[in-house]
């Protein structure tokens, strides 16, 4: 990889960072940066201080009722974000320098909201990122016209098949047909007006019906304009989809490997691929072309990325999983996973939450990660739910994640 930036040594032996980075990963005076040491390289880390980027959840209305989705695990009532909650969103962006992008998601479809291309212009004008996940049925030609002048900078639509039949399968009937067209249609949009946002991106969960199509599903987007595919896999919400996950083996597996592979670029091939397999099944730790690839474990993606959730009503939460209390299941058992608010925009400033003892408590240990590793034992009660676990850990206890184990990930 070609350098992006340069720092400096000073004669004390003081790393000097530039200022823009400095600025825009919050490398502060007194910030504590948490640094991993690779073979031939450092991995700096954002420090759990700053605040980098905020979910926000419109509304969890939907108009689909997909077969995998939390949805079918709780019991809310529907609401929708109002005006008055979002404006103390948008206070927290115009305080920050830099401001911290937006990212509209949650558990609803964040279309159905009526403000958000609103919404998404205020940011805008305050020079903050934005970006929305979208089940793509509402992406009309004149929706896709609001979202590039209102400067929205990134947009995902889910797709969870290649065929009409296979995302019926997942998504109960709704068409894929139109939802590629919707695709499409923005991709001329954004030619129309010259622009090259928002940057289109497709996220696909990965599970035993819909595994093969995912070639099929990259080949569609990338010729629908998309430039970014997230792969996730499946959190089974129901006892029906607890047969569905692709990763009931590496559950019960300890990660990193004390032996690493160093791998070269090659092809995978009828003479290649079976020995990627193999590897790739033993969890080694992997170096490709000279670059180490870190096993993804015991690391909150949502406490490295600097970023904290608002639902509907204002409530502040750590994290999407955080949001609702709903039941999934864990290799198999019922797990309940509570909500975990940390205050309310109906109380206080989001910056007074975020800067709050309790909560910076929190992320101190989601960072350290010293819970007991539910997702690889799991033999006891304690499992059943996220208030406790035998290393006697306050809640939110976060062993059984499955985001901090890297088999789930969001865009």
């Amino acid at each position: 990889m070609v350098p992006t930036h340069y720092l400096t040594v000073d004669r004390d032996g003081n790393l000097i960072v530039p200022k823009e980075l400095a600025g825009r990963y919050g490398l502060t005076p007194g910030a504590s940066v948490p640094v991993i040491a690779g073979e031939q390289t450092l991995f700096v880390q954002r420090p759990i201080s700053h605040l980098n980027r905020i979910y926000v959840e419109p509304t969890n209305r939907c108009n689909f009722d997909c077969a995998t989705c939390l949805r079918n695990a709780w019991h809310e009532d529907a609401g929708t974000m109002s005006e008055a909650i979002f404006e103390r969103v948008l206070d927290t962006v115009r305080a920050l320098d830099p401001p911290p992008e937006v990212f509209f998601g949650g558990f609803g479809e964040p279309t159905f909201h009526p403000r958000i291309v609103d919404m998404i212009a205020a940011l805008h004008r305050e020079g903050a990122r934005t970006l929305i996940i979208t089940n793509g049925s509402l992406l009309s030609t004149e929706l896709s016209e609001q979202f590039v002048k209102a400067g929205l900078d990134e947009i995902w639509v889910s797709l969870d098949g290649a065929s009409p039949e296979s995302f019926a399968d997942v998504r109960l009937g709704q068409e894929l047909p139109q939802i590629l067209d919707n695709m499409r249609e923005l991709s001329r949009v954004k030619l129309s007006h010259n622009s090259t946002t928002p940057v289109i991106g497709v996220a696909f969960v990965a599970m035993k019906r819909n595994a093969r199509d995912l070639p099929d599903v990259i080949k569609m987007a990338v010729a629908r304009g998309a430039q970014k595919i997230s792969v996730s896999n499946l959190i089974p919400y129901t006892k029906t989809h607890s047969d569905e996950y692709l990763y009931p083996a590496t559950m019960s597996r300890f990660p990193g490997s004390p032996v690493t592979v160093y791998l070269p670029r090659m092809e995978i091939n009828d003479y290649t691929q079976q020995a990627m397999v193999d590897i790739l099944r033993k969890n080694y730790q992997l170096s490709i072309a000279g670059i180490e690839v870190l096993t993804p474990s015991d690391r909150c993606q949502f406490i490295s990325r600097g970023s904290t959730t608002v639902r509907w009503d204002g409530t502040v939460v750590p994290c999407p999983p955080l949001l609702h209390t709903h039941t999934g299941f864990l290799d198999r058992r019922p797990r309940t996973v509570h909500e975990h608010p940390v205050g309310s925009l109906n109380d206080a400033s989001l910056m007074e939450i975020w800067n709050g003892e309790t909560y910076a408590d929190l992320r101190g240990r989601v960072q350290r990660f010293e819970f007991s590793p539910c997702t690889i034992c799991n033999s006891c009660e304690l499992p059943e739910s996220n208030l406790e676990d035998c290393f006697g850990s306050a809640q939110p206890t976060c062993g059984g994640c499955l985001w901090a184990q890297g088999f789930i990930q969001c865009p």
